[in-house]
This record gives structure tokens, sequence and C-alpha cells, in this order.
């Protein structure tokens, strides 16, 4: 997962929905272009999916639902946190504190969530 503060969008990409049992007929429609993620070239998404996403621990955490963007696009991240999940956790990143801090895994069940990661992607059930 990549943490993006200058990425306008929340984005998952299409291969990562599988591992989260979820179908490209789950996705909801989104008339939100993508501008720039493929340089000079605007692009459409598959659909959008509102998820809870968890940061922290199981001692210390926060979760809130998400709205993500799906892109069919391939990329080495599973998922992009933007700006506006940032917001919603009133986060700023940091790169150095990131990299050093935080382990990113998607996770299935809020079991897997909490026992395996600090920054998490649950699937809503």
């Amino acid at each position: 997962m990549l943490i993006d503060g200058g990425s306008g969008p929340n984005i998952l990409f299409k291969n990562t929905l599988p591992g989260l049992g979820i179908s490209v007929e789950d996705l909801e429609e989104s008339d939100t272009p993508f501008y720039d993620l493929i340089p000079g070239r605007g692009s459409q998404p598959l659909g959008h999916i509102t998820m809870p996403v968890t940061f922290g621990d199981e001692h210390n955490y926060r979760s809130e639902y998400i709205r993500f963007e799906v892109a069919d696009i391939d990329c080495s991240y599973n998922a992009i946190i933007g700006r506006p999940a940032l917001a919603k956790f009133m986060a700023i990143p940091h790169t150095r504190t990131w990299c050093s801090r935080c382990r990113c895994q998607m996770a299935s069940s809020p079991s897997e969530e909490t026992s395996k990661s600090r920054t998490s992607v649950t699937r809503r059930h």
C-alpha cells in the first residue's frame, strides 16, 4: 500500500479485489475519471467501493470507512491511500516515519487485521 498525500483519489487496483473476496460486480458505478494516474492520459475507473480502513494495532487503532476508486491498471501496490483518507484520519504523511514504522497488509477479516498489521484495509461485511 502506498500512502500518497499528493494523490487526489484513494485507489484500489483490480488485481487486489480477489484477495479481498470482492468481484467487479460488487463495485458501484463511478463518475470520477483519473487524470495523471497514467502520465499523459486520462482513464475511467471500473467503479468504486467503500470499505473500512484501520490504522494502528489491537491496542491503539482507528477505523474509518473510505471510498476507493477501482483502477484496471497494473501496479506493484495493492492500493493508494490519498488525501481524502488522510483527511478523514487527520494524518500527515512523513516518509521517514511511514517507512520505518508501518508494515502494510491487506486483511480479509478483522481478526487477521489486528493480529498481523499496523495498517490494514478490510472488506466491509
